[in-house]
């Protein structure tokens, strides 16, 4: 009889610990991979959202599930800004990285920003950290992170032509060129100062500005220039002055500060009217998509997170 009793009493013990697994949610552990490249954001309207994307080992985790996600953030060392999470977009397409596969998940942003002038914020080394409702987090370098908040925009002038001008360089496409359309609303001269592409990585060679109508996509910046030109060659205190009467357009090849990947970008134009300054803010503008970088691992950051 006692021998029965401990036959049930295992038996029982056995169902509960069986059901208990069941039930339990076993960590699984995820791998993570972030593209780090020069992410901007320029924001002139207040419903505009800042789109991030990388790619996850499993379709189903905490990074893809909006409920399970508490707060979401770009940090560095010094600046922390908050965003709220709007949508998350689960590609069912794969990408094959170190013999395995992934899917793209990006995450749809909006600044939760209180201020009523125009903002910077750029972080050189920024991370996007992410709290989950279980109270994990992941912290993921991006490389860098640079957001700008217009409220107004002159009306003085307008642009008429935007197109990048896209080489390739070291194995994968750059940005080394913008062809600018700019027309004078007014009538009188505006004097333009200073063109301010909108990454922290970005600078533009006012010395090499010329006059170009057009170009054919292919074109090597050489051939449009007519001479060498080094992409990371700098060159300070050089001025710009460029009167405009009617209507212009102008090739403006781009300086980079440190080898990274850039395929959107804004502009703030400074110029002067009247001997007042005014500016005019260009939206960030995709030039090209590309998954080149993806083949070249330095561009890669590779995680693991225990997804429970």
């Amino acid at each position: 009889m006692k021998t029965k009793y401990i036959k049930i009493i295992l038996l029982i013990s056995l169902v509960f610990l069986v059901v208990l697994l069941l039930v339990r949610k076993i960590p699984n552990t995820i791998e993570i991979v972030m593209v780090t490249k020069g992410y901007n954001f320029v924001q002139v309207e207040r419903d505009e959202t800042f789109e991030i994307s990388f790619f996850i080992s499993t379709k189903n985790s905490n990074f893809s599930n909006q409920n399970n996600i508490k707060s979401i953030a770009i940090t560095d060392e010094i600046n922390y800004l908050k965003f709220k999470l709007e949508d998350i977009i689960l590609s069912e397409e794969k990408v094959y990285l170190k013999n395995k596969w992934y899917y793209n998940v990006l995450f749809s942003l909006k600044p939760l920003i209180e201020v009523t002038n125009n903002f910077t914020l750029e972080m050189i080394d920024a991370y996007l950290e992410i709290a989950f409702k279980n109270d994990s987090y992941a912290k993921l370098s991006i490389g860098s992170f640079s957001y700008y908040l217009f409220q107004e925009n002159s009306q003085n002038l307008s642009i008429t032509k935007l197109k990048g001008l896209v080489n390739t360089f070291n194995n994968n496409k750059r940005l080394v060129g913008v062809l600018i359309g700019i027309k004078n609303n007014t009538n009188k001269q505006i004097k333009i100062t200073n063109i301010y592409p909108l990454d922290l990585n970005i600078k533009v060679a006012y010395k090499d500005i010329i006059k170009c109508n057009d170009f054919i996509q292919g074109e090597t910046i050489k051939e449009i220039l007519g001479y060498d030109y080094n992409l990371f060659e700098i060159e300070e205190n050089v001025k710009l002055n460029l009167c405009v009467d009617d209507e212009i357009r102008i090739f403006i090849p781009l300086k980079y500060i440190k080898d990274i990947v850039i395929n959107k970008m804004g502009f703030l134009i400074e110029y002067e009217l009247d001997k007042e300054t005014f500016y005019y803010c260009l939206d960030d503008f995709l030039f090209f998509e590309s998954n080149d970088y993806l083949v070249n691992l330095k561009w890669l950051k590779f995680y693991t997170y225990e997804d429970s």
